[in-house]
């Protein structure tokens, strides 16, 4: 049996946009378990990859701005910090499982709190903040049970709202 060779980490890549100028808040939340001690940079380089895609996808569906943002989930506001320093306009709401990431992404950059629950149906109404059907989130990931059928359910009750 041959041994595979050490994975080697690939060299940053080349980022989609430059968002160099952008000054990203650096405050870590205390409780944020996504930091990888032997390199806090990768947190921060990742947030802002995250904002970059969002912002590939707003130029190929010909969308400069979004004046609501939904962050689902939110964590500690890993990608959150990345959306209020582009997006500083924007209504941005948190929204998690984790309600420290929450309480900490509504205190520390502005954003509306809202606690999520494992099937978003259970959620008593669409956060004011995205209810409108102009408004839509620049991103909807979430690792939740039964996530296809419970964003669907949210997605039409924000159209309704």
């Amino acid at each position: 049996m041959t041994s595979r060779p050490a994975y080697k980490v690939p060299s940053p890549p080349m980022p989609l946009y430059d968002f160099s100028p952008l000054q990203a808040d650096r405050t870590i939340a205390p409780r944020d378990g996504m930091v990888a001690p032997e390199d806090p940079e990768q947190y921060f380089t990742l947030g802002r990859r995250a904002l970059e895609l969002i912002h590939f996808s707003s130029v190929l569906c010909n969308k400069p701005h979004y004046p609501a943002i939904l962050d689902l989930p939110c964590g500690h506001g890993r990608v959150l910090r990345w959306l209020r320093a582009h997006y500083h306009y924007a209504k941005i709401t948190a929204c998690d499982l984790d309600h420290d990431g929450v309480d900490f992404c509504a205190k520390q950059f502005g954003a509306t709190p809202v606690y999520s629950q494992r099937d978003l149906k259970q959620l008593r109404s669409p956060p004011s903040s995205i209810s409108s059907g102009s408004a839509r989130s620049s991103r909807i990931c979430a690792g939740i049970v039964g996530w296809p059928r419970s964003t669907a359910s949210f997605n039409g009750r924000m159209n309704a709202a």
